[in-house]
């Protein structure tokens, strides 16, 4: 027999239990990090939502206060018209002559009128259009226009009519008693198209008149209304101020509406992360072998997962959305200048402009003015407007000259990149020593009327904004007290098929013929002079009297801005 003593066996799994702990919590490590950053992916992609859903929201407020401030313009011209013309027989033509092309079946309102109070009860003077849903013998419309009178700004209201609902406007003039009413048609479906291309094609929103979101308060969707009230996951409410009411705008994403990546991110860490932790464990699987390199490339799989969590935490960072608000109009007093201005959009099309004027005091001594002139229609060119309005005015307010405000304005523009051509004339001038410093960046001449003649400033004109840094030349002259200075866009001077230069005769002699006026009723005659009916283009004016008098030498700096309107009563943000 042998001597020999028996091996023992080793058990079976002996020495196992440390690397199949190690693939578990690698695997639990593993699934932990990748579900925390999807998660957190998720997260971050829906307070993008939220984020990006609010500044448009705010972007649609924003067209809709201009909208309002489209409805609001022609009433208010008609008062001017009407006290500028005394009433009467000349104030009725002068008013059916504005509003005329505004009322028909498919214009912008489907009836106006005008009425006179005289002390008594308002009486219908004149009639547009069609039948008014309020009768002019109904009480409804009697109280109607009183509310205008006490009101001082415009009444608005909702009316039945036969055709469907109404939206009825009127605003009126204490002092003469004049009361301007007009209604407009509210789609019977109350439903608004979108495009594809509109920067609004991926909200679903609700337009309300009054502060409430009840269904019969909806003036205006692009959804089913058997769908609302929008209440999805992500919805964004706002107010906008309309006369003696307000509109209630609610909106919710129709699509994504951030980044493809940021959607898909959540599922591309969790895709990603699954099949690094497979990988992960198959790989300690086969190092725990080696109980020598086991530690190493465990710290390896740490360090991978590492990285990728600071991954996930740079992409977070891609997504930012900001967007400046409208400055609400003020009225700055000058000392010894008298400031008058117009907006009048374009007949064809419901697109707003880029046109626009701006005036503001910049000390004791010193005041500004811009007006300028965005290429295009549309929100596009009215955020390229407000873009470079606002930083026209932030050089002009820091004490920049216009030759340096524009030269450091052309550098933040680019004509290719904004798809955009701007012109703008900016001045500086002193109300004391009538001194005004010019400088043009592709902008029609000013106009200055003055005892001696009425011709154009010479101004060296520089290039539009956007064409590459350039340097721009400054005039300056004198405003004598008593002479008018006529700033204004181009499609004051431009007709079609016609050269500008004849345009720019035109506005001579219209000015000279015109005469002394004051300013409002001389920019309506210009105007009502120089537009044609069906002129397209948007149209400023601000015209700048300089004066003796002054009679509040108290008041603050101020700035006096006009947002572009568009030809429309409230619209939906298409």
């Amino acid at each position: 027999m042998s001597s020999e003593r028996p091996r023992p066996r080793r058990a079976v799994g002996a020495g196992t239990g440390r690397p199949a702990r190690l693939v578990a919590l690698i695997c639990l490590a593993g699934l932990g990090l990748t579900v925390s950053a999807a998660l957190a992916a998720a997260h971050a992609d829906r307070t993008t939502e939220e984020r990006l859903l609010e500044v448009q929201t705010q972007q649609a407020a924003s067209v809709l206060a201009a909208a309002i401030s489209a409805i609001e313009a022609p009433l208010r011209s008609a008062l001017d018209l009407d006290r500028g013309a005394g009433g009467g027989e000349r104030g009725r033509a002068a008013v059916a002559e504005l509003l005329d092309q505004d009322v028909a079946a498919d214009a912008t309102y489907v009836s106006a009128s005008l009425w006179r109070a005289d002390g008594g009860a308002p009486t219908r003077v004149l009639a547009l259009g069609g039948a008014p849903a309020l009768r002019p013998d109904d009480p409804a419309m009697r109280g109607f226009l009183q509310r205008a009178l006490r009101a001082g700004t415009t009444v608005v209201r909702r009316v039945a009519a036969a055709d469907g609902t109404r939206i009825a406007y009127a605003l009126a003039d204490p002092a003469s008693g004049a009361v301007v009413h007009v209604e407009r048609a509210i789609p019977a479906d109350r439903r608004a198209p979108v495009d594809r291309d509109s920067a609004y094609a991926g909200l679903s929103y609700a337009i309300y008149l009054g502060h409430t979101t009840r269904t019969r308060d909806m003036a205006t969707t692009n959804v089913d209304p058997a769908t609302l009230p929008l209440d999805g996951d992500v919805t964004s409410r706002t107010t906008i101020p309309f006369g003696d009411t307000a509109l209630t705008l609610v909106t919710a994403p129709r699509t994504h509406l951030g980044s493809a990546l940021s959607a898909r991110l959540p599922w591309l860490l969790l895709l990603g992360g699954l099949l690094l932790t497979g990988l992960a464990v198959l790989v300690a699987t086969k190092l725990t072998r080696a109980r020598a390199t086991a530690e190493a490339d465990t710290a390896t799989i740490r360090a991978l997962y590492e990285r990728v969590d600071t991954v996930f935490g740079e992409q977070r960072e891609l997504f930012v959305a900001l967007q400046r608000a409208l400055l609400p109009p003020a009225d700055p007093h000058i000392p010894q200048l008298e400031v008058a201005a117009e907006y009048v959009a374009g007949a064809i099309g419901i697109d707003i402009g880029g046109d626009w004027y701006s005036v503001l005091r910049l000390d004791e001594d010193r005041f500004a003015f811009v007006v300028g002139d965005v290429s295009g229609r549309g929100v596009e060119a009215v955020a390229e407007m407000a873009r470079a309005r606002f930083t026209l005015r932030a050089y002009l307010v820091d004490g920049d000259s216009p030759a340096t405000a524009l030269m450091k304005c052309a550098r933040q523009f680019d004509v290719v990149a904004d798809g955009h051509i701007i012109t703008a004339l900016v001045a500086v001038g002193s109300h004391r020593t009538g001194a005004i410093t010019v400088a043009d960046a592709g902008h029609p001449p000013p106009l200055l009327a003055a005892a001696d003649g009425v011709d154009y400033v010479s101004v060296p004109v520089g290039p539009p904004l956007g064409f590459g840094a350039s340097a721009y030349d400054e005039t300056t002259f004198t405003l004598a007290t008593g002479a008018t200075l006529l700033c204004y866009t181009d499609g004051l001077v431009e007709r079609r098929g016609e050269d500008i230069d004849t345009g720019l005769d035109r506005l001579v002699r219209t000015v000279t013929d015109l005469g002394d006026q004051p300013l409002p009723r001389l920019i309506g005659r210009v105007l009502a002079e120089m537009r044609d009916d069906g002129a397209p283009d948007d149209t400023a004016v601000l015209a700048l009297r300089r004066t003796t008098v002054d009679d509040d030498t108290s008041a603050e700096p101020g700035v006096v801005t006009a947002p572009p309107a568009a030809h429309l009563a409230p619209a939906p943000p298409d």
